[in-house]
């Protein structure tokens, strides 16, 4: 556990470290615009004026402004690559947690630092000062207080929990739903006879359900997984129940993330 938590932040400060080489490689480059904007701006001054003097305290002026002008947009522009620099480090954290963890993990500090800064930048773009992120605010809000709290199943989990629900699953296939205690022997004995289906296979009955469930959890599918199991009826849908809720709390906090994801390519794609 140890070796994973020190891979965890190696890997954490090796994202930080990046983003704040791409940060600083973007504030040179405004810088440097700048300077050559403001360059021009004077040279288009002084060809104007050329043989005689540079008018007088009203051109002055005007130019001030239109430099002021030009700081301010390069300002915004260096705020908003900051403020997506930040959320895109915090969403690399949150996923790191959710898709490459082995345990179930709380997300409530790597939640919270992105709904602030999710929401710090909402604020901001409403003051004209920053991009929208309305959406990402939204989608984080609907993330369950239970998932924060307790944490979210990783895939790797849910794949290990699977393997032990598939066996409970298998010895109550053949209990009917007001079967009583020697319809649960009976079936748990037939379960031993019966043949175990493997990969995508067709069918409606309980193996093939199963099966298909496994084959699209190994390929890392766990949407089809989660609808597949879904089809289960009786005794074989109530055994399933946990696990499912489980794997709709995992597909939940990643489409909230999916949400941010998107709006911050967006919002970046929109930077000058």
């Amino acid at each position: 556990a140890q070796e994973y938590h020190d891979k965890l932040a190696g890997e954490k400060q090796n994202w930080r470290q990046s983003y704040q080489n791409q940060l600083g490689a973007a504030l040179e480059s405004q810088r440097g615009a700048l300077y050559r904007q403001f360059n021009r701006l004077i040279r288009f001054r002084v060809d104007q004026e050329r043989g005689g003097r540079l008018a007088n305290l009203e051109q002055v002026q005007d130019l001030l402004k239109e430099l002021e002008g030009i700081s301010r947009s390069m300002a915004g522009v260096l705020r908003a690559q900051t403020e997506a620099a930040h959320i895109n480090q915090a969403l690399l954290a949150m996923r790191q947690v959710v898709d490459q963890g082995v345990d179930q993990h709380p997300v409530d500090l790597e939640l919270v630092t992105l709904q602030r800064l999710t929401r710090d930048a909402a604020e901001a773009s409403r003051s004209g000062t920053g991009h929208d992120y309305q959406a990402s605010v939204a989608a984080l809000a609907s993330v369950q207080d239970q998932v924060a709290d307790e944490g979210i199943q990783t895939l790797p989990a849910l794949r290990n929990r699977f393997r032990l629900v598939r066996e409970q699953i298998r010895r109550t296939a053949l209990v009917p739903e007001d079967g009583g205690m020697l319809s649960h022997t009976l079936s748990m004995a037939l379960s031993k006879l019966m043949f175990k289906k493997q990969g995508l296979v067709g069918g409606e009955d309980t193996e093939a359900i199963l099966a298909r469930t496994e084959y699209y959890l190994d390929q890392g599918d766990l949407d089809s997984a989660t609808r597949e199991l879904n089809q289960l009826t009786g005794w074989s849908k109530q055994v399933s129940r946990d696990w499912l809720e489980a794997a709709r709390q995992h597909l939940g906090l990643k489409q909230a993330l999916q949400v941010v994801e998107t709006e911050l390519m967006m919002n970046q794609l929109a930077l000058p």
